[in-house]
């Protein structure tokens, strides 16, 4: 430091490197172009380079957790397009008298899609539920998990998860097994793969499901493949992988971006 008398000042971090600093203050004043003062200049410029965009990332991961908390004051209580699942998925359950009715117009049947053009199948089997249980558990994950998507990733987004997860599984169901999947419980399996992928790949995804969660739903699938209970395992299973798939892809463009 230059003080205004002409003479220079050197703050020194600790008494032992006294003697360290008045030999580079010394080179200095000789030669300012001693190596040791560069090779010193470079690396200062460099840590104070690293400090500083530590302090804008940091100041940037302020701003973008103050936002978000503004935002969750104003969230919808569900979004859109889990609304209209729900909806649609009770119009069809109060109709076919939750499973009891119209079994063979939601059932998949590759044949009848191929040669018929009935492509309804590929998805409408995903509304169409089986018992009261059946029904309330996917509306609760769908208002949860989908709710939570369509706030932090838009309406349209979730859309294209619902479309791809639910056809993905049924058709994993019908390709395997020969059976029709109902309920969206491939579809449910699908976002609970993206957002825990998604939040293990990227630690700035804004959902993170909590370990039990992710416990519960395995543990739950794992009971059907052991014949415990009657499900669809084959398309929970399918719009799993699926939903990882997606949640991987889908953290490393936001890495890209953030990068």
């Amino acid at each position: 430091k230059l003080e205004a008398d002409g003479s220079f000042g050197v703050w020194v971090h600790a008494q032992s490197d006294m003697d360290f600093a008045e030999e580079l203050l010394e080179a200095y004043v000789t030669d300012p172009r001693d190596p040791r003062i560069a090779d010193l200049a470079a690396r200062a410029g460099a840590t104070r380079r690293t400090r500083t965009a530590e302090e804008r990332e940091a100041h940037r991961r302020t701003e973008r957790a103050q936002a978000e908390q503004a935002r969750a004051h104003e969230a919808p209580a569900i979004g859109t397009v889990s609304l209209g699942l729900i909806v649609l998925s009770g119009i069809v359950a109060y109709f076919t008298k939750v499973g009891d009715l119209y079994t063979e117009l939601f059932g998949f049947d590759w044949n009848a899609i191929t040669t018929r053009g009935e492509w309804w199948r590929l998805f409408l089997p995903a509304v169409f539920h089986i018992g009261w249980l059946h029904l309330i558990f996917n509306m609760m994950w769908v208002h949860q998990l989908g709710s939570a998507i369509e706030y932090h990733f838009r309406s349209r987004y979730l859309l294209m998860q619902v479309l791809v997860f639910g056809v993905g599984g049924i058709l994993a169901e019908g390709f395997i097994t020969r059976h029709s999947a109902m309920g969206l419980s491939g579809v449910v399996y699908g976002l609970l793969g993206f957002v825990w992928v998604r939040g293990r790949l990227d630690p700035r995804s804004p959902i993170m499901p909590a370990q039990s969660t992710i416990i519960f739903m395995l543990f739950w699938m794992l009971l059907g493949f052991l014949g415990v209970m009657n499900m669809a395992n084959w398309a929970h299973a399918g719009g799993l992988v699926l939903g990882m798939l997606w949640g991987a892809v889908s953290a490393g463009f936001a890495r890209r971006r953030a990068a």
